[in-house]
């Protein structure tokens, strides 16, 4: 995030952004009430946009009058949506005469609006509305008549970003705002509910619109702009997505409290056993590395990849390095900020596990533990130089599931060098599947001239494959 967008992210200009005709007539022709005398209907919809901006605790003011800018960890705003599901039209407050520049309907994160500053917001809609879709010539209609004032709701269905596609439109356990601001609403005679949200608003207005108008422009390539696991992998599931990001939790713990055991290891070379069908089994096998500094795991093809590969990065400056038709996988932990959007919110709505690690910010002071997401990457070196980066197949991620899990098993029996393991993947349709894998810790000397995959080999061949 770079300082000087800060405010531009926090003044983008609504008004313009939701002046779609063909919207709102798509939106009115849905939510279009069946009797000729409706109770009037508001949805209220806060959506954790995809967007950095500074965090609440920041002030403004410090960012506009610092010369070097305040030190901060970006946070994720917050965009309440009130729409009028009776006409289709977005309403908000009229500026403030004593505001202090920023939207009252955006709320710097990192955490959600509370249920008070709903209800006041609300309130402020009621005693001065704006109507942020206005066609032509209402708009000026409107100016005339400075006495106009909207309906007042009789209810108010409310959703969030987890709750957004829900189906089941009694849930009123799943969005905290339906009962946290019942009692609130009550003193307004309004009553609450829940409802999901039209996927009109997701991709028209906000993925399309306000969300790249809040993202400045990338100066380069970075691990955020890859696309997310649920979107990209075919066959990912969020049961998948659970056991995959519990290994990698188990997998960082195992590597940050037994370090000492690292510093012996060269390569972890894994083999396992899987089931494809009734009549079909497979062994498959990888060699993997740690990088001691950042927790990163690399998997490769096989032992002599492996070599192959390391050798060519490790070469001195000026040595002209060769890695055409190379491939390597990686298992990087980031923050938030580094993490694709598409993952962060699957991790939110799932409740996919995710690993905490304390840190510093830019300015050296400890902060709050931060979730450090498992970012899966696959690198491709083509003939003609190009590097391809993207998300690993479905059976790929699973070797990731089965090399986490076994390189923590490996560690936490620090005696032994040799282990079997058991466990269960969810990889194949989100279906329950045992898998058993065995791992070897190498120095990366060879024994006799024979290699790690051919002394494991015989082992994992007796492995009763479930």
């Amino acid at each position: 995030m770079h300082e000087e967008k800060n405010e531009d992210i926090l003044s983008i200009n609504l008004p313009a952004l939701f002046s779609l005709p063909e919207f709102t007539t798509c939106t009115e022709k849905r939510m279009a009430p069946k009797s000729s005398k409706p109770s009037i209907v508001w949805q209220v919809y806060v959506h954790k946009l995809r967007a950095w901006a500074p965090p609440i605790s920041v002030k403004l003011e410090d960012l506009e009058n610092s010369e070097e800018g305040a030190s901060f960890i970006p946070a994720r705003p917050h965009l309440i949506l009130v729409v009028d599901t009776s006409t289709g039209k977005f309403l908000t407050s009229k500026e403030d005469e004593n505001g202090k520049g920023e939207d009252v309907n955006i709320v710097r994160g990192p955490e959600p609006p509370s249920n008070e500053y709903i209800v006041e917001y609300i309130e402020k809609i009621l005693k001065n509305p704006k109507v942020l879709n206005e066609r032509d010539g209402e708009e000026e209609e409107e100016k005339e008549s400075k006495t106009k004032k909207i309906e007042k709701p009789t209810k108010i269905v409310f959703a969030c970003t987890k709750t957004a596609t829900n189906t089941d439109t009694s849930d009123e356990e799943s969005c905290s705002y339906v009962k946290g601001t019942r009692n609130l609403l009550k003193k307004l005679d309004i009553q609450t509910g829940f409802a999901s949200v039209p996927r009109e608003i997701i991709e028209k207005i906000i993925r399309e619109q306000i969300e790249p108008n809040m993202n400045p422009p990338a100066e380069e390539w970075s691990t955020e702009h890859l696309p997310g696991l649920m979107e990209s992998v075919d066959g990912f599931t969020p049961k998948f997505g659970l056991s995959l990001f519990a290994a990698a939790i188990q997998y960082l713990s195992a590597v940050t409290q037994h370090g000492e055991k690292l510093e012996k290891i060269k390569f972890f070379n894994i083999e396992y056993g899987l089931r494809l069908d009734e009549n079909n089994k497979a062994t498959l096998s990888c060699c993997v590395t740690i990088d001691h500094s950042n927790c990163t795991l690399t998997v490769y093809k096989n032992e002599a990849e492996a070599k192959k590969i390391i050798e060519e990065l490790e070469k001195e400056e000026g040595e002209e390095v060769d890695m055409t038709k190379k491939s390597l996988q990686n298992c990087l932990f980031l923050g938030e900020e580094l993490s694709p959007f598409e993952d962060i919110d699957a991790k939110e709505k799932y409740d996919w596990p995710c690993a905490a690690s304390a840190g510093e910010d830019t300015s050296g002071e400890e902060v709050k533990e931060r979730d450090m997401y498992p970012v899966f990457t696959k690198m491709d070196f083509e003939e003609d130089g190009t590097l391809t980066i993207r998300r690993p197949q479905l059976v790929e991620l699973q070797m990731f599931e089965v090399a986490l899990n076994a390189i923590s098993a490996s560690l936490l029996n620090p005696d032994q060098n040799k282990i079997g393991i058991q466990m269960t993947s969810y990889a194949m349709k989100g279906e329950p599947t045992e898998v058993k894998a065995f791992i070897e810790a190498r120095d990366g000397t060879d024994s006799g001239g024979v290699t790690a995959a051919e002394n494991i080999s015989e082992k994992v061949g007796k492995l009763d494959i479930a």
